[in-house]
């Protein structure tokens, strides 16, 4: 058994799927979320191939709470082994039983960083040398749209932030003129910034885990 959780770059689709190999279910807990709707979802991958092919074909299906659900249906082509993926290309329809509706979406899913990333124990240091703590929630897709918590250091206006992340930049607003953005970097663990404060003080900002 096997967990895929691929997110595209915007976040309009992310997937998180438990995926037998045993059987090629695709089973209880999986879930898509398209435009921000979580759908509960089942389905069937292929999960072997007779030459040990690197890239597996599956289909989902599933549907919102009533009254007046929401239907989802996908299929896409998976590449890398079936235990982590790589990469997912994939094919969403979504109709409305209450106006007959449809919506159509093509993507590329790419491994989810935010469902793996530690929330919290981030220490941030400013340019001038002071240090704050920076918090991530993740939303409970694990898509790259976070509400982020910035404690500025001793000293300076308290902020609990709005944020959102999208490709690696997480950027951030709040009251007054607060804002800033950070981009991760994977390979360092870090996240590398500016940021302005309510003293129109410009700067420069790095945060890591517990250093």
């Amino acid at each position: 058994m096997s967990n895929w959780n691929l997110a595209s770059a915007d976040g309009t689709i992310a997937i998180s799927l438990t995926c037998v190999g045993e059987n090629g279910n695709i089973q209880a807990p999986s879930t898509v979320w398209f435009q921000g709707v979580a759908y509960q979802v089942v389905g069937r991958w292929v999960a072997s191939a007779p030459n040990h092919a690197n890239a597996s074909a599956f289909y989902i299906g599933g549907e919102t709470a009533v009254p007046n659900p929401l239907f989802l249906s996908a299929s896409g082509i998976m590449v890398g082994p079936g235990t982590a993926p790589t990469s997912i290309s994939i094919s969403v329809t979504q109709a409305s039983s209450a106006d007959s509706s449809q919506q159509q979406c093509e993507g590329e899913l790419y491994p989810n960083e935010a469902f793996t990333m530690s929330t919290g124990g981030w220490v941030v240091t400013l340019d001038d040398g002071t240090t704050g703590t920076l918090t991530l929630n993740k939303a409970a897709n694990g898509t790259l749209s976070p509400v982020a918590s910035w404690a500025y250091p001793t000293g300076s206006p308290a902020l609990t932030a709005v944020s959102t992340w999208t490709d690696n930049e997480l950027s951030w607003w709040g009251s007054g003129t607060h804002y800033g953005s950070g981009v991760w970097n994977p390979t360092t663990s870090t996240f590398t910034g500016t940021y302005l404060d309510k003293l129109r003080k410009n700067g420069t900002w790095t945060a890591s885990q517990g250093k």
